[in-house]
């Protein structure tokens, strides 16, 4: 079911081979092998000095796994570059990482850290020796990476090993592990080629005329050893009689060095062979295909040097010979995979062929270059290369068709972080000319929460770019972007409560969508449906969700999941929790299969409110903590919901100071994410569970300061204002309160009957029962219990009611008396506290609650090392016993104290004896 996501470059995950003619290099072998309890092999060497090589040799004869990345600019961009750190892993082990992979898909992207510590704690778990090369670090340059790179030096598991190969040292602790002998160095000073290495080279290339000793030690000097400068020699000194007379000839830096030979090499070329070298040298890697591809570019004739003017007098050799002709020319011609499909060259001399290449060309000529690779990249699949090419072509149109293109691929697979990152790529002149670019935008935002005025804004933008010049040039494709507005329009009116209209938009979206387009016909569905719900035709609107999840071909877990999401909320709203909850475990069950933890943190958070309705707080806590805990992998409402549930399910537990930790957090994550759009609905909140706390004149002077809106408030799951400030004034209890409480139970009653929400209609007429009990009037109060009572049977609703306070109590039971329903009734009653809860979190010592209910629950290997801690285990025997560093035991150690909030082992072994979390027989 899930769509493959747009493909990485696997030539970057090839390990290279040693190439015809290789030295070998025994004396540096020997060093790497020295001290193999190292974290770090840093090969830090000058362009040229074959430190990929070296480490192509030494790798051929380890034991251990081996992950290679060799990286490019592109890197930089952190979400990137960790994907393909994961992907290299992965070619050890398939399964690693998927968990971490889907945070990159988050509406928010985690710290650096974070996703640092993610891997770290991973790679931990494996058991068998590995090595994880970073070929080319200097290519990334890059603040997030650099904080990454450090944290894996820092906690590296032992038995990994980090090889950095780089032309330059990067910025990060390396006096450290110098000073703590945790590092091996191979520099230039290492890497230079001696006479007798440089001799041997020499005889392997097979020269006409062999240079003797004295030539060799000449060489020796003026490259000083130089790997390719002593490469690019060989290839001169092929066609001369007098090598002596040869290696006279050039002196001076490295650089005029390589641009003399790499003259020398290119004038001995064919035409065809400077005209491809000439041509690909553009291209980061490439394939016989794209060659011809660029071979087959007309350029105008006056831009021919020379030395490169096709001889029209021969026919044109296929890419494949010319390939050929260059491998066996040893042409600096790096193969990337093992089928020898893809090459790259020399960075080096790829970097001359490039500054060769504007200078014979001009500028004009290899921006069209950069247009036909562009294009070859995306007929290919190859969108991301494409983008760059046509970029470099000066071509921002192109590049910014091509993301219009695959907007909708991305979108399907959630990958909106690839999304903002191509958009980034743009100017905003160039974005705000094309609908489909702000269109993109506007997805953005409603993905990070963002305020309703800023989406109309870009939406009306969208709507005026459908007559601009950069407008579709077909009217299906005009028709398209219509209904992908519809359908944004539909999302905006469900949420500002204006249901007729947002059917209208739903229904002109699908009547304009095309078919192919299921995620925005998803999406379009789901405001229908809920909207329908919201004008009471629930009915139709489960039907017409479960007709969408019953076609044969749903094309990603995005769009089963958002539709399974609708489903649910509907359930919910009409108080058909059984349903709705074998929908989430439905739902659970497929994106679990499916390996897409933010539809998973959907399907807990759902399962954790109706357990907490059901008064399973044990369950209803194990599902909440899992939410709230891994926050990164949320959407803002859902985050915020999970949080609010959360919360209560401590406060019911006798646990206040945990449900003001969580409210701390939800705070923290609220201005963290910017989503200040629920600052509102936090201070509203926080009076709910302030008077929960029995602090009724704080949280009355919190809710005082929210503007109520009642017909606009949002009756889903926990949260509503205006039931928060019913319950407070209620509580008051003078007759002034019971009046205004009176009021606007009124108001709330009218609007949840507009809205056709049963779950929420239980609890108002509830509280309109306490308000009529309040003020004397016994008998209609009782009728309107009754009603309440009737409405929330079907879907065992028990939270409803008991968090309404004790006063409750006299009421459910003079109804249990007259025999109307006292089985349901029972229940209720048997939910209430027997006591007052606590106003303090019960010490370890008396505390007997699970461990699942922690806030973020101990994984099975810190439930190991906290059984051994308990039996007073060093951090050396736990480490022997576990087969890990005793620095991993220090490191789970930390986490264990910091989750069961102590300092100290003893206290650790009372908390986990009275969580259960450890045999008490210990």
């Amino acid at each position: 079911m899930q769509v493959e996501n747009f493909p990485l470059l696997r030539t970057k995950l090839h390990r290279p081979g040693l190439a015809p003619g290789h030295i070998p290099r025994p004396q540096l072998i020997e060093l790497l092998n020295h001290n193999p309890q190292r974290k770090l092999t840093l090969v830090s060497a000058p362009a040229g000095f074959g430190k990929t090589t070296l480490m192509a040799e030494w790798l051929l004869g380890s034991p251990a796994a081996v992950a290679w990345l060799s990286l490019d600019e592109g890197d930089a961009d952190f979400p990137r570059f960790f994907r393909y750190v994961i992907a290299a892993l992965q070619s050890i082990w398939p399964e690693l990482g998927l968990e971490l992979l889907s945070l990159l898909q988050a509406p928010q992207l985690p710290p650096v850290d974070y996703l640092a510590a993610g891997l770290i704690n991973d790679l931990a778990d494996r058991p068998e020796p590995f090595i994880l090369v970073l070929d080319d670090l200097h290519r990334v340059d890059s603040r997030p990476v650099n904080q990454f790179l450090e944290m894996l030096l820092d906690y590296f598991p032992h038995q990994g090993q980090l090889v950095f190969i780089t032309r330059i040292d990067p910025p990060l602790p390396l006096a450290r592990l110098r000073a703590r002998n945790q590092m091996v160095e191979i520099r230039a000073t290492e890497l230079r080629l001696n006479p007798a290495e440089i001799d041997a080279f020499l005889k392997q290339a097979r020269l006409e005329v062999q240079p003797g000793a004295a030539v060799v030690a000449a060489l020796a000097e003026r490259t000083e050893g130089w790997v390719v400068g002593v490469q690019l020699a060989s290839l001169s000194m092929y066609h001369h009689a007098d090598p002596a007379a040869f290696v006279e000839q050039f002196t001076g830096t490295d650089r005029y060095v390589m641009e003399y030979l790499v003259d020398e090499v290119l004038t001995r070329q064919s035409s065809h062979v400077r005209a491809f070298l000439l041509r690909t040298a553009i291209l980061d890697q490439f394939c016989t295909a794209l060659a011809e591809a660029l071979l087959a570019v007309t350029l105008e004739a006056a831009a021919f040097p020379d030395d490169a003017q096709p001889d029209e007098n021969k026919a044109t050799p296929a890419a494949d010979d010319i390939l050929e002709t260059i491998r066996q020319a040893n042409l600096f011609l790096i193969p990337l995979d093992s089928e020898a499909n893809w090459y790259r060259y020399h960075h080096l001399f790829q970097s001359l062929l490039q500054h060769r290449l504007h200078g014979h060309y001009g500028d004009e000529q290899v921006a069209v270059l950069h247009a036909a690779a562009g294009h070859w990249l995306a007929d290919h699949g190859l969108v991301e290369e494409a983008i760059n090419h046509h970029l470099a072509a000066g071509d921002a149109p192109a590049a910014a068709r091509l993301i219009e293109q695959h907007r909708h691929t991305l979108a399907s697979q959630g990958d909106w972080p690839t999304l903002d990152r191509w958009l980034g790529w743009l100017s905003d002149d160039i974005t705000r000319q094309r609908p489909g670019l702000v269109l993109t935008q506007t997805w953005l935002a409603f993905m990070r929460g963002q305020s309703f005025n800023m989406i109309e804004a870009r939406l009306k933008e969208a709507e005026a770019g459908l007559t601009g010049s950069a407008r579709p040039e077909t009217e299906a494709e005009q028709q398209a972007l219509a209904g992908e507005i519809d359908t944004l329009w539909s999302r905006v009116y469900y949420f500002r409560n204006e249901p007729e209209t947002a059917i209208t938009c739903a229904q002109q979206a699908l009547d304009r969508l095309p078919e192919p387009m299921a995620y925005l016909r998803a999406t379009a569905i789901n405001s229908l449906a809920l909207s329908e719900r919201l004008v009471g035709q629930a009915a139709q609107s489960i039907d017409r969700l479960k007709q969408a999840l019953d076609m044969a071909d749903l094309p990603s877990m995005n769009i089963a999941g958002r539709l399974l999401q609708s489903l649910i909320a509907i359930y919910l709203s009409q108080g058909a929790l059984r349903p709705a909850a074998q929908t989430a475990h439905s739902m659970l069950k497929m994106a679990t299969a499916n390996k897409v933890v933010f539809w998973q943190q959907w399907a807990k958070m759902y399962l954790g409110a109706i357990n907490y309705e059901w008064h399973e707080l044990g369950t209803a806590a194990d599902y909440l903590a899992q939410v709230v805990s891994n926050n990164y992998y949320t959407f803002g409402i859902q985050y915020r919901d999970a949080g609010f549930c959360l919360a209560l399910t401590y406060q019911a537990q006798g646990r206040p100071d945990r449900a003001n930790q969580v409210l701390e957090r939800l705070q923290d994550s609220i201005f963290a994410t910017s989503n200040t759009q629920f600052l509102t609905q936090l201070t509203s909140f926080q009076a709910h569970l302030l008077f929960a706390q029995g602090q009724l004149d704080e949280a009355m002077t919190l809710s005082d300061a929210v503007e109520l809106n009642v017909e606009n408030e949002a009756f889903m799951l926990i949260e509503s204002s205006g039931r928060t400030r019913a319950k407070l004034l209620l509580a008051k209890g003078t007759t002034a309160s019971l009046e205004a409480a009176d009021r606007l139970v009124a108001q709330l009653l009218q609007a949840v009957e507009q809205q056709h929400n049963l779950w929420r209609k239980a609890e108002v007429l509830a509280l309109q029962a306490l308000v009529l009990d309040g003020q004397g009037r016994r008998a209609p109060a009782l009728g309107v219990l009754e009603e309440a009572l009737t409405v929330a049977q079907p879907g065992g609703l028990i939270r409803t009611f008991v968090d309404l306070g004790p006063n409750l109590i006299p009421l459910l039971q003079a109804l249990a008396a007259q025999s109307s329903a006292p089985a349901y009734i029972d229940q209720i009653l048997a939910a209430y506290p027997v006591a007052a809860p606590s106003s303090s979190e019960p010490s370890p010592q008396s505390d007997s609650l699970p461990s699942a209910e922690l806030l973020d629950p101990l994984t099975d290997r810190e439930l190991e090392i906290l059984a051994l801690l308990v039996q007073r285990y060093s951090n050396k025997e736990i480490a022997a016993e576990l087969f890990i560093s005793p620095l991993t035991v220090k490191k789970h150690t930390a986490n264990i104290y910091q989750k069961l909030q102590v300092k100290s082992r003893w206290q650790a072994a009372a908390r986990a004896k009275a969580l259960n979390l450890i045999n008490n027989g210990h």
